[in-house]
């Protein structure tokens, strides 16, 4: 007999703890947004700044600069609050952390990972910069000449050049899959691009002495402002409105994984065989492989905590896209394959790894807010090497709570 009488009182019992739960999350809600606006400065009132999920414009916001769709569908926000002055975001921190909210803080970079808008750990906040976006510069004016030209041959007279080239030439190489003829056979495209600060004529000398083979003319060149180079690399024309790169709409609606790698040896032939061969298994695959040297490899790799400096030939960075969720775990996996064959020609001890490029697969903080300074080393002597135990003892002395954290977050030494 007691077992229909358990049947028949468990949902009375579940329905009489979820308005209690909700009750208690609305009231944290309104403390929240009564705290937010108790701390305001520079601002009337609080609506202009924070997005409820109830506020018609929360979705628009939220999705607004999700540029990999992997993670369109992940945890939301309790509040996305968008601050104009450096005092909201005083206010968002204080609120966050008197009611247990992890804060995200999203700006205009790359994030790989979703890092600045998804959490495994809710309730949390949102602080968007998306209005935090003037700034004052006062520079030389240059001009900038751009060129491109494909050729796979000249690829390992690159390497070995490419970061010994004039510290005012800059010359990158994206290796992509494309048709080799009309017949849909595929190949692999080298195309290099080269950003100069100088008049043409030195560009020419200094490519003919540098880097004969790519037989650089002047009708190869564009001559262009230094703001008009930013919107060739950006993707726009160059003779678009200057408006558009304050424009954060996303360029592109995809799913994405990306990985990173440096390399400090030129990647022998057979190595290179081997990697176009893998690149070729998926047309949405892209290198862009960026030469060092120059003022980087001038400044200590211990000067600021960004360590890639004197050593380092060029930086890789590895991308797949792909447009259907169903093709995920696959294109995951190939990327994870394609890693692991490159670790014989890329850094050891530790593997480097780029910041910016954030991949988890490189290990994660423990959700308990727990994580040892060796389970955080995985990751952060790849991100930082050497300046990852001064980045613990910064951390561990500034937020010793660890209350800015996230999945890769520098973690706190034991108190």
């Amino acid at each position: 007999m007691s077992i229909p009488i358990l049947k028949s009182l468990l949902p009375l019992l579940f329905l009489l703890i979820l308005p209690v739960w909700s009750s208690t999350s609305n009231s944290t809600n309104e403390s929240f947004l009564q705290c937010f606006s108790s701390h305001l400065q520079h601002s009337n009132s609080s609506l202009e700044l924070v997005f409820t999920k109830n506020s018609s414009a929360y979705s628009s916001i939220l999705d607004f600069t999700i540029r990999n769709l992997r993670f369109l569908n992940s945890s939301k926000p309790q509040f996305i609050i968008t601050p104009f002055h450096e005092s909201h975001v005083q206010a968002a921190v204080i609120c966050s952390k008197k009611y247990d909210m992890q804060v995200r803080i999203r700006s205009g970079g790359h994030d790989y990972e979703g890092l600045s808008y998804v959490s495994d750990v809710v309730p949390f906040t949102i602080i968007d910069l998306v209005n935090l976006r003037s700034i004052s510069i006062d520079i030389e004016n240059k001009s900038a000449w751009t060129l491109e030209q494909g050729a796979t041959e000249h690829f390992q007279k690159w390497q070995t050049v490419a970061n010994k080239l004039h510290e005012d030439l800059f010359l990158h190489v994206v290796a992509e899959v494309a048709n080799a003829d009309s017949s849909g056979r595929k190949t692999i495209r080298l195309s290099f691009t080269c950003l100069f600060l100088g008049p043409v004529e030195k560009l020419l000398a200094l490519m003919q002495d540098s880097f004969p083979e790519l037989a650089v003319e002047r009708n190869n060149c564009t001559e262009m402002s230094w703001i008009e180079s930013v919107l060739y690399y950006a993707g726009f024309s160059t003779k678009a409105r200057l408006e558009v790169l304050l424009d954060r709409s996303p360029l592109t609606d995809i799913f994405m994984k990306a990985k990173s790698d440096y390399v400090q040896e030129p990647i022998s032939n057979t190595g290179l065989e081997g990697l176009w061969q893998r690149l070729m298994e998926k047309e949405q695959s892209q290198l862009i492989l960026t030469p060092y040297g120059g003022k980087m490899s001038q400044i200590s790799d211990s000067e600021t905590p960004f360590p890639h400096r004197f050593g380092n030939l060029y930086q890789i960075q590895y991308t797949i896209t792909w447009d259907d969720d169903r093709e995920t775990q696959e294109n995951l996996r190939w990327m994870r394959r394609l890693y692991a064959y490159m670790a014989p020609y890329v850094s050891k001890s530790p593997r480097e790894a780029y910041l910016n490029y954030r991949d988890l697969d490189l290990g994660e903080n423990n959700k308990n807010n727990n994580t040892s300074y060796a389970q955080a080393s995985t990751w952060g002597l790849k991100y930082f090497k050497n300046n990852f135990n001064r980045l613990v003892h910064v951390k561990s002395l500034i937020d010793p709570s660890n209350f800015f954290k996230n999945e890769q977050s520098i973690p706190v030494l034991p108190s």
